[in-house]
């Protein structure tokens, strides 16, 4: 039986671990700075950020000075609708949206998505029907499928979009450009569902976040996205959503009514479904749980049809 290597090869390996170490430990002690050295790299790092955050927020300060300062100039047209603004248009930068036809107050002119009529209301925020004018009554709960909007409904155009007023269901007024005021009625629930979600959709202008925080309250998912900077928000030009094609009651009563509307202008077809709850005198919506996923949903998706729906007429 030969001799074994084991004792040979251990040895080797032993010492290459060793030399190793060394070799690790010297390079280690000529290549480390000292502390001195670190501390002052550190302070040096955060001194450095904290000119850099100084210097963004000093723009940051300047940049919200001139927005104030503009704001004070009757003939600058921000982008963005500002909580008691006067504008009647938005210059949207990409080119995208062209409102120039609707900025005559007092007239009619067609829609940007189906050529419906669109009124530009004399008054800034809507010509709204006085609330004597508002027909209560849930005899309509008996046959829901054939509810139906009585009375002249109008496309407005408020805040740089498109604002639905009925004669008989609201709404009555505007609250920093937040519409309230809805017959109780499940016309009442229709209009205030139609303008929440059309006119009233989450968006990143001033009047937006309003609506945002308001109209969409109870709905986690819109709260989580919502974000607010003055300077951001005057430059935030808001998509313009064509109103609604039709309406469903699914659900009505005195209290809740579940309210479906269905909108195909050109190639976008669109389904919104908002439990409304009558509260403190006014239709609001409760996204609580499952509806909260269900505000918006592609028809194709949906099952539903345009013949589901009562058409909506504007005039």
């Amino acid at each position: 039986m030969g001799i074994s290597k084991k004792p040979l090869i251990i040895g080797v390996v032993a010492a290459t671990i060793i030399i190793a170490v060394i070799a690790v430990y010297v390079v280690t002690r000529g290549d480390a700075p000292s502390e001195n050295t670190a501390a002052e790299n550190t302070s040096s790092s955060a001194a450095t950020d904290e000119d850099s955050f100084v210097e963004q927020k000093q723009k940051n300060h300047e940049y919200h000075e001139h927005i104030e300062k503009l704001k004070k100039d009757p003939n600058y047209n921000f982008p963005g609708a500002l909580i008691g603004n006067t504008q009647r248009t938005w210059p949207d930068k990409s080119g995208r949206i062209d409102d120039s036809g609707h900025k005559t107050p007092g007239q009619y002119s067609p829609d940007m998505f189906q050529q419906r009529p669109v009124w530009t209301p004399i008054n800034h925020d809507g010509d709204l029907p006085k609330k004597s004018g508002l027909k209560d009554g849930f005899e309509g709960c008996k046959t829901p499928d054939k509810i139906t909007l009585e009375g002249k409904t109008q496309q407005q155009y408020v805040n740089a979009r498109y604002l639905v007023v009925n004669e008989q269901a609201g709404p009555t007024k505007m609250e920093r450009g937040v519409p309230r005021g809805y017959a109780h009625s499940p016309q009442g629930a229709i209009l205030a569902t139609i303008n929440m979600t059309y006119y009233g959709r989450p968006q990143e202008d001033e009047i937006g976040v309003e609506l945002t925080k308001t109209l969409w309250k109870s709905s986690a998912k819109a709260q989580e996205d919502l974000f607010e900077d003055e300077a951001f928000m005057a430059n935030y030009r808001p998509k313009i959503l064509p109103s609604p094609n039709g309406f469903k009651v699914v659900q009505c009563s005195e209290n809740i009514i579940v309210v479906e509307t269905i909108c195909y202008a050109q190639d976008m077809q669109l389904i919104t479904r908002i439990p409304m709850v009558w509260k403190d005198g006014d239709w609001q919506a409760n996204l609580s749980g499952a509806a909260d996923n269900q505000a918006y949903q592609e028809s194709k998706y949906s099952g539903l049809k345009k013949e589901d729906f009562a058409e909506i007429s504007y005039s």
